[in-house]
């Protein structure tokens, strides 16, 4: 039996309030609503430039993990200490898969507040569609007020494409204090007026799952350390810009990630057939270049040799 504009009878006895149907229905488009297109939150205030050397975050990348799984990457560097403001406190992240969240919700998303913090997965993610995720970063201006900026975004289609047991060459380059670069360079001593760069031979934007060198073509003798390579840095030398680039952590286009590194040392005892540098090379390929950096260990002057330019790495990756 059917009241007009007032109840619905349904079979078994359950009857619904036309007037509580609508509130629900109002509820749920509001639901929706929030979650997708945050309509009833502020648009941040600002917006970060990748490329502006003081910029905190220098890169934000989405790539598949797996079948149904995504891991979001990013570079969130220390600003110089001549920047006494507006320093990076706090990122959050949101997901979507209506297309990329445009303004901050406080509810939503995956928060980090520790800036060696610089990967996550989701898991469980819907295989075949594109998912959208969005990075916004916290600072305070000089009030002490929280600021927003404006999203860093990216996109990423599930499954990706699963790259097994790649083998690629590099480039070298020797960089000295005063801005000297040789290239091709296969054997050098890192000390403190010299450092050893690797550009590695596959593309960037990946997410390597493991990365190894054979410890027959890499020889040391004594303790090194590896890093990775962030940014853009001056290859054209000599200038001694180039140098500090690869050297002064201070400088605002400083291109290394000490908070990233692992130690190479083929000249020690029990030394394993196979080198890990895997988060080292993970971390690089977020953005060009794709490039490691070899330095000295505790001020400690040591002779690298690459015995093998050819597969002198093995990677397996996954990209879109």
């Amino acid at each position: 039996m059917l009241i007009p504009g007032r109840s619905i009878h349904i079979f078994g006895g359950i009857i619904i309030n036309m007037k509580l149907m609508v509130k629900l229905s109002i509820l749920l488009l509001l639901s929706i609503s929030l979650n997708s297109c945050n309509l009833f939150f502020s648009s941040p205030h600002g917006r970060e430039n990748l490329d502006d050397e003081a910029a905190q975050i220098t890169a934000f990348t989405a790539v598949p993990s797996g079948e149904d799984s995504i891991v979001t990457m990013w570079n969130w560097k220390d600003p110089p200490s001549w920047i006494n403001d507006e320093r990076i406190t706090d990122i959050q992240i949101q997901h979507s898969i209506f297309g990329y969240p445009e303004n901050y919700n406080p509810i939503l998303g995956e928060i980090f507040n520790d800036n060696t913090t610089w990967q996550h997965e989701w898991k469980d993610l819907i295989p075949g569609i594109t998912h959208y995720f969005s990075l916004f970063a916290k600072s305070s201006d000089g009030d002490g007020a929280d600021i927003w900026f404006a999203p860093i975004k990216a996109k990423v289609k599930l499954p990706g494409d699963y790259i097994q047991a790649v083998t690629y060459s590099v480039q070298s380059y020797e960089v000295d204090d005063t801005g000297g670069i040789s290239s091709g360079v296969l054997s050098t001593t890192v000390d403190d007026w010299t450092v050893f760069v690797l550009e590695l031979g596959f593309p960037e934007n990946v997410f390597i799952e493991s990365a190894y060198i054979d410890v027959g073509k890499i020889t040391t003798n004594g303790p090194v350390r590896v890093f990775p390579v962030l940014r853009d840095w001056n290859k054209l030398g000599p200038d001694f810009h180039s140098w500090e680039q690869l050297w002064i952590k201070d400088m605002g286009d400083y291109a290394v990630d000490d908070n990233v590194s692992l130690i190479i040392d083929t000249g020690g005892a029990a030394n394993p057939s196979l080198i890990d540098i895997t988060d080292v090379v993970r971390k690089t390929a977020i953005k060009d270049p794709v490039e490691i950096i070899i330095k000295q260990e505790n001020f400690v002057s040591q002779l690298v040799t690459i015995n093998n330019m050819t597969d002198f790495l093995v990677i397996n990756y996954y990209e879109e």
